[in-house]
């Protein structure tokens, strides 16, 4: 009797669990939906930047100050830096932030979505068990 206890109380126990994972994984996916449709703009790690920006001016100072560097050298790191903090590649760094966040988000949603898969044949299991039992004690 003790033992068919303890295995009711498991029975019960890895239900709600699995539900509750059931339940988050709606919520969870129900957001990264969300955030997909409707995607915020938190994309801080590349700002535009125009030639009176600080990186762009310690840059050019940097180089300026290098003595061991020839006039011709000197100018081809100048235009490495003028490329770097171009319109176009300011713009093309933009687009790879943008899909990279695309990407994230759908990787969220199919995290979600794996959660309830996981948990849903676990809690239909469990739960037909459970009935399995009662049937058993009437």
């Amino acid at each position: 009797m003790f033992s068919k206890n303890i295995r009711i109380v498991y029975l019960y126990a890895v239900a709600f669990v699995t539900l509750m994972m059931i339940i988050g994984g709606f919520i969870v996916t129900m957001s990264a939906i969300a955030a997909y449709i409707w995607p915020s703009n938190y994309n801080y790690a590349y700002p535009a930047y125009d030639y009176s920006s600080d990186a762009y001016t310690k840059e050019l100072e940097s180089i300026e100050q290098n003595n061991t560097l020839t006039e011709q050298q000197k100018q081809e790191q100048i235009s490495v830096i003028d490329k770097k903090y171009s319109k176009e590649e300011i713009e093309k760094q933009q687009q790879i932030n943008d899909e990279n966040a695309r990407n994230s988000r759908l990787r969220d949603i199919f995290n979600a979505l794996a959660i309830i898969l996981v948990s849903l044949p676990l809690y239909i299991y469990h739960w037909k068990r459970i009935e399995k039992e009662k049937k058993v004690e009437v």
